[in-house]
């Protein structure tokens, strides 16, 4: 170093000691002191000045939002010498471990993100001249979309009304039923066709089918499992049992029809005669099943007969059908013979 610059830079109050001032990195190189006296000179050994940068960041870490599961680097760029790095979240200091890793760096990864990584991250850097702490960077992880309660299978009769309804994960959530694959619409029976919950009210035969909802969220889409509907029609008797007038000893049958749907309704059967029911027994038969046979009548089968018919969708009563037993034509007392 030149002479005129330590002049201008150091101040020399004591012959043996130089001092520097607001030093900077020119100032770094070898120094050594000429000592002259009466009896000669002498050069001490060189003593190296090293500086230092102020330990400063240049780079803030930024605020983030993920989705459960995504993978994110928290960056940090600083500047001076012999840098280190500590990464805390909420105040508390990390350790590589899990999901985390770079807990000592520049570079904070998180990898495959949970709810619970979701916090305030900062990074104390500390260097040779100097420790500083980052901003914070908010970091906001989003649930994925993630149905937990499916709609489940219903059956009603016509005229009822029907719900079907889900519940959900996620964020800022959209729903859209569907019905054998085709978005449903508000209209007719049908309202909340874009809510979690989907109401038909006052059900045909038309509406039966397979519904279900495509959940939409900030992190992904989700489909509930199917769920059916079934429509019965409402127990009817379309055709009614037919009295009859007959004679003791015949046989005699009588049927009713009635209207069901394809399944069936479920439909069960139960006779009555005069009120009463009837149990398959002597010379009747059919006591539960659409066609009541009645063989080899007797006086006492004479009355009325009726059949409940129950499904479903309620009970209905046929009409009375009369059975009217007459007695078998039969002389009890014969002429006798007469002299006179």
């Amino acid at each position: 170093m030149r002479l005129t610059e330590l002049i201008l830079r150091f101040a020399v109050a004591d012959p043996e000691i130089l001092a520097l001032s607001g030093i900077v990195p020119t100032d770094d190189g070898s120094f050594v002191c000429v000592v002259s006296g009466n009896c000669g000179t002498q050069n001490s050994d060189p003593a190296v000045l090293t500086s230092y940068a102020n330990t400063q960041i240049t780079t803030q870490p930024t605020s983030n939002s993920i989705c459960e599961d995504a993978t994110i680097t928290l960056q940090i760029v600083a500047s001076g010498d012999n840098l280190t790095y500590q990464w805390r979240k909420d105040g508390v200091d990390l350790v590589d471990g899990g999901n985390i890793s770079g807990t000592n760096t520049a570079n904070l990864n998180i990898a495959i993100a949970t709810l619970g990584d979701a916090g305030t991250y900062t990074c104390e850097v500390t260097g040779s001249c100097g420790t500083v702490n980052s901003s914070l960077a908010i970091l906001t992880v989003r649930p994925i979309t993630n149905i937990t309660t499916h709609p489940v299978n219903a059956s009603g009769c016509g005229g009822d009304n029907i719900s079907f309804s889900v519940i959900s994960d996620g964020n800022t959530l959209t729903y859209q039923w569907q019905k054998d694959g085709v978005d449903l619409v508000d209209i007719g029976v049908i309202a909340g066709s874009t809510t979690s919950l989907l109401s038909l009210t006052g059900i045909s035969a038309s509406d039966a089918g397979s519904y279900r909802c495509v959940v939409t969220g900030t992190c992904g889409s989700d489909n509930t499992n199917p769920a059916s509907l079934i429509v019965y029609s409402n127990t009817q008797i379309t055709l009614q049992p037919v009295g009859n007038t007959i004679c003791e000893g015949d046989a005699y049958s009588f049927s009713v029809t009635l209207s069901v749907v394809a399944s069936g309704g479920n439909l069960t059967y139960q006779w009555k005669k005069d009120g009463v029911d009837l149990a398959d027994a002597g010379n009747i038969s059919g006591a539960t099943t659409p066609n009541l046979n009645i063989a080899n009548a007797i006086l006492t089968d004479d009355g009325t007969y009726s059949c409940l018919v129950t499904g479903n969708c309620g009970s209905e009563n046929s009409n009375l059908a009369i059975i009217d037993v007459r007695p078998v034509t039969n002389i009890t007392t014969q002429p006798i013979d007469k002299t006179g």
